[in-house]
């Protein structure tokens, strides 16, 4: 058994899409009520909080995922009663799919998630980054999903967040802050706030389990759990990073070597070697996290050399490229500044006459006569052509997965597809629900309102 307590965060930009099934009680855009934040604590056999990610635009996509947390629901109580050993085939069974899973047990920890986010282990005051594993044949695999796993001791903290996240902040500070997780709603909401100055989407979902007590599972003495033939037995330990020797992500291709096991070592560390300053090289030896001040700025994000950008060198750097243009001629300052200003001039034409063509060309377009679009009825049995009533011609830009174009209003045979980013004409308002459309290469045929209204 093991008893922990979970902590979940929806922001209000992903609540619609992102649900989290934790345990047996939803949280998100799929659940009965529109909560943000939950937290729960409980003695389970297996911890198990699933993710799931709902395209709203594609059609039936609401009702699918809601089977699939019925599913995985049902899924809970079958590891509840044999144990995490028959997630397998439970996933198997049930065809089940995530877009975010976690499991724990009273030895294991298996997290499956998208590289967008990483795992963050506090143990004995330290903070690491835990790194992905390659799953090895007859264990589950999720498409798109990196996977994670270690034996869990009591005390132990779990981060699951946005990397992008954790760079804005001081490694030392984190490990304090991430040590008590019984507070961690009002720590997360605290550092939330400052994050948001820095720009909008840097706070993402994130999911905090502190681990209270383990205990052994008695109920089936003679149940293989720790079985090295079976899940998650067959799976090798993730290996980690101090967070203060860089928050570093090690690929599943490019892992370090398994090291002998020892008795002592529950989870295996990559320490730091000071002398070594790249992450790989070419004999194929990968060394620990530590890094140079020239491959951390290699490695360094957008955010993190605009917060480290000299400003004054910018406007140093400005203003010796002005006085280079206003000397173009050496020792003649007027005929320089009159050359100056002269290009600056035909620049400024050649924009306002680059803008009026783009301009009068998308009005000419849009005014295309449109009356002789003409469609060919595939139950026409004299396949007669027909021309085609339109009341507008307004172009749109298709933003759902994929449109199929009917024939008739209502069905009838396929016409063609059009992808995301194709652009269209719509022609009529609708009738009985369904617009006719014109595509760019003339055809025209009838899809459902819905699908060019949004």
């Amino acid at each position: 058994m093991i008893r922990a307590t979970i902590t979940a965060h929806i922001p209000t930009a992903s609540l619609k899409e992102l649900t989290f099934q934790i345990n047996d009680r939803s949280l998100g855009g799929l659940a009965l009520q529109r909560q943000q934040s939950f937290v729960m604590t409980g003695n389970r056999r297996v911890q198990m909080v699933t993710g799931l990610l709902t395209d709203r635009k594609r059609a039936n996509a609401i009702a699918e995922d809601r089977y699939q947390l019925r599913q995985w629901e049902a899924g809970f109580r079958d590891l509840q009663t044999s144990g995490l050993t028959v997630f397998p085939a439970v996933v198997e069974r049930e065809h089940l799919r995530c877009d975010f899973l976690v499991l724990i047990d009273e030895s294991r920890f298996v997290c499956y998630t998208s590289p967008r986010f990483g795992i963050y282990l506090n143990r004995a005051k330290r903070l690491f980054r835990v790194q992905p594993i390659e799953p090895p044949s007859g264990v589950p695999h999720f498409m798109g999903l990196d996977m994670y796993t270690f034996e869990v001791d009591a005390g132990d903290n779990i981060m699951i967040l946005s990397p992008e996240f954790v760079d804005l902040f001081d490694a030392g500070e984190l490990i304090d802050t991430f040590s008590a997780l019984r507070q961690v709603s009002t720590v997360m909401t605290k550092l939330s706030d400052l994050a948001e100055t820095y720009g909008e989407g840097l706070v993402k979902p994130w999911l905090a389990i502190h681990v209270q007590r383990l205990s052994d599972d008695q109920s089936n003495p003679g149940l293989p759990l720790r079985s090295t033939k079976s899940f998650p037995g067959n799976l090798d330990r993730s290996k980690v990073v101090r967070l203060e020797n860089g928050n570093m992500l090690i690929p599943v291709k490019s892992a370090p070597p398994e090291p002998k096991p020892r008795k002592s070592d529950r989870i295996h560390l990559v320490e730091p070697e000071p002398h070594q300053i790249h992450l790989e090289s070419k004999n194929g030896f990968y060394p620990s996290g530590s890094r140079t001040m020239e491959a951390s700025e290699r490695n360094a994000s957008r955010l993190d050399r605009l917060k480290t950008k000299d400003m004054a060198s910018i406007g140093r750097s400005g203003n010796r490229l002005l006085y280079h243009l206003m000397n173009l001629v050496p020792k003649n300052k007027m005929l320089s500044r009159l050359l100056f200003f002269g290009i600056i001039i035909i620049l400024i034409l050649l924009l306002v006459l680059g803008g009026k063509s783009l301009i009068d060309s998308r009005s000419n377009r849009q005014t295309e006569p449109t009356a002789t679009n003409l469609i060919q009825s595939p139950f026409d049995p004299e396949h007669e052509r027909s021309t085609l009533r339109t009341d507008y011609e307004i172009e749109w830009t298709v933003t759902a997965q994929s449109i199929t174009l009917y024939s008739e209003p209502g069905g009838g045979d396929a016409i063609a597809s059009v992808m995301r980013g194709d652009k269209v004409w719509k022609l009529t308002e609708p009738i009985d629900d369904w617009v006719l459309i014109r595509l760019i290469d003339g055809r025209t045929g009838y899809v459902y309102a819905a699908m060019v209204n949004n």
